[in-house]
């Protein structure tokens, strides 16, 4: 792949970046991203799914300590 005409960036540079992608080490990063996005993903939805429940359960739990007293 052959860039040509490039403002601002010299060759050497495109060089660099185009031998960082064809690195295997930059797919392990991209892995490890897109693992670290799944596992947020997951644990968003665990949160709004149990958050309601948990909220209940405080909830009952503070009717029961306000009528003891």
């Amino acid at each position: 792949m052959m860039i040509r005409n490039c403002k601002g960036i010299n060759h050497h540079g495109w060089q660099r970046a185009m031998r960082a992608l064809r690195r295997e080490t930059g797919q392990d990063l991209i892995e490890y991203g897109l693992l670290a996005g799944l596992i947020a993903v997951v644990a968003i939805g665990a949160v709004r799914l149990l958050g309601v429940e948990v909220g209940d359960w405080w909830s009952a739990i503070g009717q029961r300590i306000a009528n003891l007293w």
